[in-house]
């Protein structure tokens, strides 16, 4: 075991009274005495904060930070600029590490990868005696990587990154311990005022590490509730995932030495965000739309390579129009223009998919 690791929980805090003393004492009862568990209470109204300043009063490892409520993007980051160990260990407040999970993870990290990835145990809220591997949240991939073929990808970045821009992988970070050096040094934050801020963040990382690491048996226990983020439907969750697009975009324009091969993944993968960003975003209702736009014009820069991006990620286009609207928003420099301009294209993929679900549902009948 590699004793020498020091462990940094990160874990914001959210209005969880009911769950945080299992998530906390999962922790506390498997650290070391140089391992510490930072939480950020992100200005809890229910008692929340009270049972975090217990802990604090309890075990010195425990650094407890207040603010108001800004969301669990800017509570990593507050997290992330406190932590002093070797990797972070993303918590969230309402799951729990399982027995020996820090053990295990020590192990895991005895070649100090920049990154390690396992899977998780899934617990449904009505059924949390038995857990259930996250295969639907994990990685497909584990079913082949099995014996001398997993030692193989890990020695191998390139294959490695390859197999994780599959857009079939789920990106989370509460399974993808990080190397916090690798972390401050690409500047990494977690983008606030979206939801799927994962997507992004985890995007950057992979396509910046240089070493690897997986774990197959899972460490972290994931607990599946109504009313947990996982399940909204947001213009959040929407700009998040477009987000993730836009970074995907970032990284192809500032990679020069990109293999081919890893930049087909990475333009499928931002296929796959912009999809289901568009997904998202067709099951708003029209205030909700209208925040979106609202967003998307903050800067003319910023709209126009978002109206890029979902305008290429359409089949359904014909490449004629697609030129004539990149062309037209060029000389554009209007944001509230622009921010229309998004939303109309938006509200045309809407029409553009009922029409093509209509016409695939009467040929159906058809046969």
């Amino acid at each position: 075991m590699n004793d020498d690791v020091r462990l940094s929980i990160i874990t914001p805090v959210y209005n969880t009274r009911e769950y945080i003393d299992k998530c906390v004492r999962s922790a506390l009862d498997q650290i070391d005495p140089a391992d510490e568990i930072v939480i950020i209470d992100d200005g809890s109204t229910d008692g929340s904060g009270d049972l975090c300043e217990n802990f604090r009063a309890l075990d010195s490892r425990v650094i407890l930070h207040k603010q108001s409520n800004k969301g669990l993007s800017a509570s990593r980051n507050a997290a992330l600029d406190l932590a002093s160990g070797d990797y972070a260990v993303f918590l969230d407040s309402d799951d729990w590490l399982e027995p020996r999970a820090l053990e295990r993870i020590r192990t895991a990290l005895e070649r100090r990868p920049d990154i390690l990835i396992s899977r998780c145990n899934l617990y449904f809220q009505n059924n949390m005696n038995g857990g259930t591997h996250g295969d639907a949240y994990g990685i497909p991939i584990q079913e082949r990587w099995t014996g001398e073929n997993l030692a193989a990808i890990q020695e191998d970045a390139e294959a490695m990154r390859d197999a994780l821009l599959d857009s079939a992988v789920v990106y989370m970070s509460t399974r993808t311990i990080t190397s916090t050096r690798l972390i401050k040094e690409l500047k990494l934050r977690f983008r606030e005022g979206i939801l799927h801020e994962d997507e992004e963040w985890l995007l950057r990382l992979f396509c910046a590490a240089n070493s690897f690491a997986f774990m197959r048996e899972p460490y972290y226990a994931y607990r599946l509730r109504e009313g947990s983020i996982s399940f909204s439907i947001s213009p959040e969750k929407c700009l998040g995932l477009l987000a993730a697009a836009e970074a995907a975009e970032d990284i192809i324009r500032e990679s020069q030495d990109m293999r081919p091969h890893t930049k087909k993944r990475l333009r499928d993968r931002q296929y796959y965000y912009c999809q289901r960003g568009l997904s998202t975003y067709m099951s708003l209702d029209d205030d909700a739309r209208e925040r979106i736009a609202r967003r998307l014009s903050d800067t003319p820069t910023a709209c126009k390579r978002m109206i890029k991006l979902i305008t290429r990620s359409s089949a359904n286009w014909e490449s004629e129009h697609i030129v004539s609207v990149l062309e037209s928003i060029e000389r554009c420099d209007d944001c509230a223009q622009l921010g229309r301009t998004t939303a109309v294209i938006l509200e045309a993929f809407v029409g553009l998919t009922r029409g093509c679900n209509a016409r695939a549902g009467d040929s159906g009948g058809a046969d």
